[in-house]
């Protein structure tokens, strides 16, 4: 038994930071807090290979700064209840004995173990979307030469092994013998966090791009397998080189993947949310801090500002983005962040601030700290003939207030200006290294003068019979403040040198930072040789480069990354790779870590087993000597019984055949980013996550897929709406149910029309998938919800519609043209509902009776023959499909289950779902046989491939 303190009562109060698309595919990310209590006794901490050596100088510095408070959290937690789960890899040998090696070890084996929770995880199915932010592929070293191979040589004289010198945790972080477990094994761990009931857990240590990510018991096996991780976003560190692509300060490249993983992967926290204080920062981080405001749609600044942020911006500031919600246009979430704001770069047109948002600008604006605008947010918020509504607050005058401008409209878009520098301007430090060539301005010309006293301008721009007009100022405000404005902006003046360099400039300039005389720059046919670059395969180079590379000539390289399981490798079986786009024979050369294959044919490569790692990942490289040998056709990976085809996303870039890049100094699990990862398909009846929990209220229901395997359901983000997901996990609110309804069963016609079930309204909703419309199909006062409905080939509709309080329940019959029909009443609760394929049963569960019947539907869509097909002992009942050959699955509310039974109750297989309490399911995917399930306990997603697919989806393809 465990000591265990008096305090364990007491919830750990956490603010969850995630970031949400708002709206699939905008590339608008908005910041998202929730404020979570978690049970001390429910959660665990995972200390992830804190090492007492690395062979990276650097590492192990930044280690030992923040390792001392990572200590203080692990004490306070353990106080408070906390498991504390200690995992350095590999050096286990160095606690054999050890009780909190033994107490690991001796955990009894979990129930349910998830599929592959022994393997490294290098991607999970929400990052399939997202493009890996940073190049990892050298190992991520940032030492200074000479110090490193100092530091080396140390480390031999130590008698470590300088590539791998750890052999046990770092003697800064305390092991309480008593209380802890110490483990590197994923399966160890998890029957530690199964056995002690645990669902929540927080990951630390190091690195975060490696390691803390990929480990089996990282964030993505967590956050797969069902557990509500998130990460302590500085209690960590990444392994990242500023010296490779994008370019930017090691701390940059930090906050880099810290948003990736809140996009894709999992929210984080931070070491002040249980130490109090504030949150860690290196002492090197002493970037200061700007944020960029993106609330206009006319100039694309929500992908050009970002982009500009990494590239012009990340070798020295720290840059937060904010977007304004796509739902709400004068909600910009995060806004208070201004408040910590060194330099403020706006980009907004004509939008409203709520009242405390605004106070918040102004705040900022009197305490005289440094705006930059661009083009629009000369009338930022202003509104043109329009009442602001209560609660919100405009400025009409900040454009002469904040920038000293006369912002008053702007010449015909056919006329185009040409901007050059002035005199003075020239003279300038924003200036600095900005060509004087004049150049044609992108979009239309503002008119903008004459501007207020104390304003000098650096840009004027000129249309063919009008005087000049200022493009580019800098103004001193009457608080003191510096602020600089530029009437640019257009998605085009972002491949102007000029353009770039002058916002550059006024950044520095801004916080007071000395101006670069230069700033390093690559043309778009040298990024394709500088560094490797994501290219759709397959694809011509022109074709994946956008036209960069047309007519390019010389040695181009490919590669990709392979995760081959045990189960797609048969033990003596051969393995091959194979081009299916033309080349001449033996002109393209292909490596798999970094040992070259032969080919008989100059096609067909044969992998030997010892040039693999078998359940891990490989990294497979391909040379070829020019864009006659593009992969314009997928390459296929062959094993003796399966294939895998690899078409998706890969890596390119140019150089010669003897550039070296055939292989990365690391294995590919820990160079290769995520969005090169080439997987087979997962094993049929293995749940996974779709979504992450909370981002469905505690009303999730109902899911259907579309035709284009899109999954909806009900109370997406709140009560209420309909979300739509994408199968990788990217959701949105769909819409919002009229008349404040509640919705509860979707199916989609063969037409592509959506039916939606209100129970609160006791109506039921057709919605147009195209236009969104939302229109009344059927309703009836005698209704008590309904709940569940099923469709059959011709459109008609059938309703479950139970009466909870009484525990009893009706079934009614909807016809295409609305008409609502009872079929049969003073039955139990029913819930699920399903037709048999051939559209002559209907089967019908009661929850509290835990009951499934059968019913026969007769030519005038009546029923008759009512029957038992089974009872369940225990557990209640939720949503019921069928599959094309008419076998049931049933979600075991309660149980955490999916059944898979036969139509004459059978129970060919149940299925663990993540959580106790499934509502519902359906079929999807590409070929139907994707199982999503929504789960009310964890408020989320799960799925499964299963062997058949689904009835729903044969209509959709017949």
């Amino acid at each position: 038994m465990l000591p265990t303190t008096s305090q364990t009562a007491e919830p750990l109060k956490l603010e969850l930071h995630s970031q949400r698309e708002s709206g699939v595919g905008t590339g608008r990310f908005l910041p998202v807090t929730t404020m979570e209590s978690w049970s001390p006794s429910e959660t665990a901490i995972i200390v992830c290979d804190v090492w007492d050596y690395h062979h990276c100088l650097n590492a192990v510095r930044r280690l030992e700064e923040f390792a001392p408070r990572l200590d203080e959290v692990l004490k306070k937690a353990r106080d408070q209840g906390v498991t504390i789960i200690h995992s350095p890899s590999d050096c286990m040998p160095a606690y054999e004995g050890h009780a909190a090696r033994q107490r690991a070890v001796a955990a009894p084996r979990a129930k349910q173990v998830p599929h592959a929770i022994g393997d490294w995880c290098s991607q999970i199915p929400s990052e399939e979307r997202a493009a890996y932010p940073i190049d990892q592929s050298d190992g991520g070293e940032d030492d200074d030469p000479q110090e490193h191979a100092v530091w080396r040589e140390k480390l031999i004289k130590l008698g470590r092994d300088p590539n791998l010198p750890w052999q046990r945790q770092s003697a800064l972080i305390s092991i309480d013998a008593a209380r802890d477990f110490i483990s590197d094994r994923g399966d160890e761990v998890w029957n530690v966090l199964e056995s002690r009931g645990i669902k929540n857990v927080i990951l630390t240590g190091v690195h975060v791009n490696m390691c803390v990510l990929g480990r089996p018991f990282g964030l993505r096996q967590m956050a797969r397998n069902g557990k509500r991780v998130v990460l302590m976003s500085d209690m960590t560190d990444a392994m990242y080189n500023p010296q490779r692509w994008p370019y930017v300060s090691h701390f940059t490249g930090n906050d880099l993947i810290i948003s990736h993983i809140e996009r894709y992967i999992c929210p984080t926290i931070t070491s002040d949310q249980i130490l109090g204080g504030e949150p860690f920062r290196f002492s090197k981080d002493s970037r200061p801090h700007v944020v960029m405001v993106i609330a206009e749609k006319p100039y694309g600044s929500h992908a050009t500002l970002p982009d500009f942020a990494v590239r012009a911006l990340g070798r020295d500031f720290r840059v937060t983005v904010l977007h304004a919600d796509e739902e709400d246009p004068y909600s910009i979430p995060g806004f208070e962040v201004i408040r910590d704001a060194d330099l403020l770069l706006l980009s907004v047109r004509r939008r409203l601030l709520p009242e405390a948002d605004m106070s918040i600008l102004r705040e900022y604006v009197t305490a005289g700290k440094p705006v930059i605008g661009l083009r629009t947010s000369s009338h930022a918020f202003a509104l043109r003939n329009s009442e602001v509504p209560e609660g919100y607050s405009d400025w009409p005058e900040f454009d002469a207030d904040v920038f000293g401008g006369n912002y008053h409209g702007s010449y015909p878009d056919e006329l185009r200006s040409t901007v050059k520098l002035t005199p003075a301007g020239g003279e300038h430090v924003v200036s600095t290294g900005i060509d004087e060539t004049p150049f044609v301005q992108s979009g239309h010309q503002y008119k903008t003068g004459p501007l207020r006293s104390g304003a000098n301008v650096i840009m004027e721009g000129s249309v063919k019979g009008h005087d000049a007009d200022p493009v580019a100022w800098i103004y001193t405000r009457s608080d003191g403040g510096k602020s600089f404005y530029v009437a640019l902006g257009h998605p085009d003046d972002f491949q102007q040198t000029s353009f770039v360099r002058l916002l550059t400039n006024s950044v520095y300039w801004g916080v007071d930072q000395a101006v670069p005389e230069s700033i390093p720059s690559l043309t778009p046919e040298e990024e394709y040789r500088e560094h490797w670059v994501n290219v759709a395969v397959p694809s011509t180079w022109e074709g994946a480069s956008q036209g960069v590379l047309k007519e390019v000539e010389g040695s181009g390289w490919y590669r990709c990354v392979l995760y081959l399981p045990t189960s797609f490798i048969e033990e003596g079986q051969p393995l091959s790779f194979r081009l299916t786009s033309p080349a001449p024979d033996g002109a393209v050369r292909v490596w798999v870590n970094g040992k070259e294959l032969d080919s008989r044919d100059g096609s067909i490569f044969e992998i030997a087993k010892e040039a693999i790692a078998v359940g891990d990942y490989n990294l497979l490289t391909l040379n070829v000597p020019g864009e006659t040998a593009a992969l314009t056709a997928a390459p296929i990976l062959h094993a003796a019984k399966r294939e895998m085809k690899l078409a998706g996303r890969w890596q390119f870039r140019l150089g010669a055949t003897d550039a070296g890049f055939e292989n990365m100094p690391l294995p590919a699990k820990f160079g290769g980013g995520s969005d090169i990862v080439f997987s087979p398909e997962e094993p049929l009846w293995v749940a996974r996550a779709v979504t992450r929990p909370g981002e469905f209220t505690p009303g999730i229901e109902g899911p259907a897929c579309d035709a284009q395997g899109n999954i909806y359901a009900v109370n997406y983000s709140r009560q209420g709406t309909i979300g739509r997901v994408t199968p990788d996990g990217a959701g949105e609110v769909f819409v919002n149910l009229p008349e404040n309804g509640v919705g509860n069963g979707i199916r989609f016609g063969q037409g592509g029309e959506m039916f939606v079930a209100d129970y609160v309204n006791h109506k039921i909703w057709r919605i147009n998938p195209e236009t969104r419309a939302i229109s009344l199909h059927a309703q009836d006062a005698a209704m008590n919800q309904p709940n569940d409905i099923a469709i059959t080939d011709d459109g008609t509709l059938y309703a479950s519609d139970p009466n909870w309080k009484e525990s009893t329940g009706q079934l009614w019959r909807i016809d295409p043209d609305g008409t609502t029909t009872r079929l049969a009443k003073d039955l139990g609760t029913t819930n699920g509902i399903e037709v048999s394929p051939d559209g002559r049963t209907l089967y019908v569960n009661e929850s509290s009776q835990r009951n499934v019947w059968a019913f026969t539907i007769t030519e005038e869509k009546t029923l008759t023959d009512k029957r038992l097909i089974r009872q369940f002992p225990d557990h209640g009942f939720d949503g019921m499909r069928a599959d094309v050959d008419g076998n049931l699955y049933l979600t075991r509310y309660g149980k955490g289950t999916v059944v898979k039974m036969t139509p004459t109750g059978e129970i060919l297989r149940e299925i663990h779902v993540l959580g106790m309490r499934p509502s519902n399911l359906c079929f999807g995917g590409s070929d139907g046989r994707s199982v999503y399930v929504t789960e009310v306990e964890s408020t989320r997603l799960v799925t499964f491939r299963v062997d058949r697919p689904g009835r729903s989806w044969k209509q959709f393809n017949q």
